[in-house]
């Protein structure tokens, strides 16, 4: 046991002099060690952190400050915290990712168990639960682990629709031979500096698509977008979400999402695994959003149209 803490000190940066700057911002608190040496928690985190670093693309938070924050904070500096805890962690020191974890030592198995969690949008997935019977080799283990937060960060990567100038809109008229008109708007924006103005006249499922989404969204969690009405009378307005896959041909066999629009700002918020109960979700083809049979024209506004 003393060979192998020693080995893994002597692989690890005790100190990073100052933040490493990446796309990404992870703080990766100290993991929990049961049945195993309490030091064996910090190395792993500490190794952890430096292997992050090598990868050029994040920017890890020095142990340090966190140490410092959290104190402030009246966190425990584990990796047994909840996620709503890890969340708030992420939050207070400016992170995208919080990672926490645990080594666990039970006869001469050391098993490494992680979990990445998402600190905007609260969605965990969990590392694998990576396993030796060799104390050499756990450093390996922990470049493994790395590599795999690597993987499911990009995947995490949310696809949003701004609507800035430099952008396209990735967005049509789902009738555009029927008077609706589409340009961008600096009102009622949640995202960045432009919204997507939508003119949608009194006709038949009047709306917008798109078919600029990645096929496949198994790696993602929720479709969110932004939709504000601007009339202040509450006049019934039905929108509807529908998602087709490549085989989608008919009514029964594409995913439909309803919502009462309101005056004011509406969040459309839906969960992939509900959309996976209709359509095949690694086979996505395009996202219809519109209004079911309108009662006079309306003008809504669309922003932080996104997968994530």
């Amino acid at each position: 046991m003393k060979r192998i803490l020693t080995l893994i000190f002597a692989l690890c940066v005790f100190t990073l002099a100052e933040d490493v700057y990446g796309t990404d911002t992870v703080a990766v608190l100290n993991f929990q060690s049961i049945m195993a040496p309490s030091e064996m928690g910090f190395a792993v985190a500490e190794i952890l952190r430096t292997e992050l670093v090598r990868f050029g693309e994040y920017t890890v938070i020095e142990r340090g400050r966190l140490d410092q924050i959290l104190k402030e904070q009246a966190f425990q500096h584990t990796g047994a915290v909840n996620t709503d805890t890890a969340v708030n962690i992420g939050n207070i020191v400016g992170a995208n990712y919080v990672i926490t974890g645990s080594v666990i030592k039970t006869g001469n198995i050391y098993i490494i168990n992680s979990r990445l969690i998402n600190a905007e949008s609260g969605v965990v997935k969990d590392g694998d639960i990576l396993r030796t019977d060799n104390e050499e080799s756990i450093s390996y283990m922990i470049r493994e682990l790395a590599l795999n937060i690597k993987s499911m960060t990009s995947a995490l990567k949310p696809i949003i629709f701004s609507f800035e100038p430099d952008q396209s809109f990735g967005w049509l008229p789902n009738e555009e031979k029927k008077g609706i008109r589409l340009k961008r708007s600096k009102h009622h924006v949640t995202h960045k500096s432009f919204s997507l103005q939508a003119y949608l006249p009194k006709i038949d499922y009047p709306g917008i698509y798109s078919s600029d989404f990645p096929k496949n969204w198994s790696n993602y969690s929720y479709f969110s977008a932004d939709v504000y009405r601007e009339e202040t009378k509450d006049i019934p307005i039905l929108l509807v979400v529908r998602i087709d896959d490549q085989s989608s041909s008919s009514y029964e066999d594409r995913y439909h999402w309803e919502m009462s629009l309101q005056p004011g700002t509406n969040k459309v918020h839906i969960q992939v695994k509900t959309i996976q109960s209709s359509i095949d979700i690694q086979q996505i083809r395009a996202v219809y959003i519109f209004l079911q049979e309108p009662k006079k024209q309306t003008t809504l506004y669309f922003d932080n149209i996104r997968l994530e």
